[in-house]
């Protein structure tokens, strides 16, 4: 017989044996894989792997049964190899809404902007991540996927009256999405997206990506360079951190697309005056226009790390900025209309604060005792729950912005 192999553009196969016996491994997407025991295999027929591929005798016949094993095992046993978490792929087949839930999806804040957050999981491991992302005590990783995310996204745009920026500013770093140049390139095509930006630390960026993400139509990177100093900046983001080439490349991009820094300003950390000036310096070299650098302060989150005894207010930070607006001669203290960010149009509310209602549960929470359900369109992140199938009735305890968090009663 002859075997006839399987050429999948997202998927890598290959043999592995360990003391829990043989298994197949499936590299999807690059950054991720699930394992499926042998016997799995033969069951379905001779199989051969192949540079990657997989090829069976008599394919005609194994076809639907092959592709069925992949879903199976893509949906509840994926794995990101970033941290060897499990990860929840959300498709349009998962049935879970990408409205609803602060770490996955879309956010509408009710303003020209959306915030897109294709995947969880970063590179990094800063020491003072609002989110506590990178290594942390998360149970699951998210990872959506790129038409489903696109789809979605030019819905929500069409409700909009103003012209809309895409963020794509997920909780993690963005470049670690599989599909980043294909989700910018296809979210530029909607007819009322003319901007895209994305936040990253810019530690995965090569002239090879740059030059895609150029030609996909990228308009800025919010760049997270957070010291001037190679070994400052290594101790900020808890990882070993080569700040040159990140340089080196932000100079690359220099007349591709903008770069303009966004380094978050911890006091005691990275505060000091020759560090914020090498900081100003750089994001006016990198950026002709206005606005050259967007200093953040650092703030304190629920869930998040906190690194110092005590955070600025926003009235200290804004005095503490002032000094260097003078010495530079530059404004610092930016609003959104230095950015074209404008009110717009109010996404319908379908459940509102204490309201309870049915909600059919879709997948793990990231945490212990989280769940994500859907209902009335929306995903809700319901805490307090340890079941992981059914229809629970839920408290909505958060509805801003199309938020939604629940518990259970």
């Amino acid at each position: 017989m002859v075997m006839e192999y399987f050429d999948f553009k997202d998927y890598k196969f290959c043999e592995r044996h360990s003391g829990e016996g043989a298994f197949v491994r499936v590299v999807f997407k690059k950054f991720y894989y699930f394992e499926i025991p042998r016997s799995e295999f033969s069951e379905i027929g001779i199989y051969s792997i192949k540079d990657g591929q997989i090829g069976f005798e008599n394919t005609d016949k194994i076809g639907k049964k092959f592709i069925h094993l992949l879903d199976k095992y893509l949906r509840n046993n994926l794995i990101h190899t970033l941290n060897g978490k499990r990860t929840v792929y959300i498709d349009r087949e998962s049935e879970i809404p990408l409205i609803g839930s602060n770490e996955f999806g879309i956010v509408d804040r009710n303003t020209s902007v959306l915030e897109i957050k294709p995947l969880t999981g970063c590179n990094h491991n800063c020491v003072f991540c609002s989110v506590d992302e990178g290594q942390n005590k998360k149970n699951f990783d998210y990872l959506v996927d790129c038409d489903y995310l696109v789809s979605e996204v030019e819905k929500v745009a069409a409700l909009k009256k103003n012209p809309i920026e895409i963020n794509i500013g997920p909780q993690g770093e963005p470049l670690l999405y599989p599909d980043i140049v294909d989700l910018i390139e296809n979210l530029k095509k909607i007819p009322n997206i003319y901007f895209i930006s994305m936040n990253s630390n810019g530690s995965l960026l090569t002239k090879e990506l740059v030059d895609q993400l150029f030609f996909a139509g990228l308009g800025r990177i919010n760049l997270s360079i957070n010291s001037a100093d190679g070994g400052k900046e290594k101790e900020l983001s808890g990882n070993s951190v080569n700040l040159h080439n990140i340089i080196t490349m932000a100079e690359y991009a220099k007349g591709k697309f903008q770069i303009m820094l966004a380094p978050v300003i911890v006091p005691g950390l990275n505060d000091d005056e020759n560090n914020v000036d090498a900081l100003i310096k750089f994001g006016m070299k990198l950026k002709k226009e206005f606005p050259f650098i967007g200093i953040q302060n650092f703030l304190e989150y629920d869930g998040g790390r906190v690194p110092i005894k005590k955070a600025r207010s926003m009235e200290e930070f804004y005095k503490w900025l002032m000094p260097f607006e003078n010495k530079h001669a530059i404004r610092l203290k930016l609003t959104n209309v230095d950015f074209n960010i404008f009110p717009d149009k109010v996404l319908n509310l379908p459940m509102r604060k204490d309201d309870v209602v049915k909600a059919q549960i879709k997948c793990h929470g990231r945490k212990k005792g989280e769940v994500v359900c859907s209902a009335n369109g929306r995903c809700i992140t319901v805490r307090g729950c340890m079941l992981d199938k059914g229809t629970i009735k839920v408290k909505i305890v958060r509805d801003k912005h199309n938020i939604f968090v629940g518990v259970l009663v």
